[in-house]
């Protein structure tokens, strides 16, 4: 989903959890963060899976997430996010941030971006 490599570096280096996912709440771009965040080992681990799918105790909350994720998708709007829950290594932790619509290069929605703290 990221092209062009440079957009990549610079999702990579930002201090936030940074994560896009597709119209099936998919992992199609992790940042490292995130990965280590919920218990990966690699970003590439994570494509094609769903929150359902994390190794941490938040994936218990994997139905909550994906709704969030059709919100933004059938409004195509951004919404706030906040929650509290446990990631890898049992560090709890309270997230905040924001989830986006993620539009394709035509224009077209391709899922959802998400930018947390």
């Amino acid at each position: 989903m990221l092209k062009d490599e440079s957009c990549w570096r610079m999702m990579q280096r930002m201090p936030a959890y940074n994560c896009i996912k597709n119209v099936n709440s998919e992992f199609v771009f992790v940042t490292e963060k995130v990965a280590a965040l919920t218990g990966f080992d690699r970003p590439d681990e994570m494509l094609g899976l769903t929150d359902a799918s994390l190794r941490c105790k938040a994936a218990e909350s994997a139905e909550e997430f994906i709704a969030q994720d059709k919100s933004v998708m059938e409004a195509e709007k951004t919404i706030k996010i906040a929650g509290f829950d446990t990631y890898a290594n049992g560090e709890f932790k309270m997230v905040v941030g924001l989830k986006s619509p993620w539009y394709s290069a035509q224009g077209e929605l391709d899922g959802v971006f998400i930018q947390c703290i």
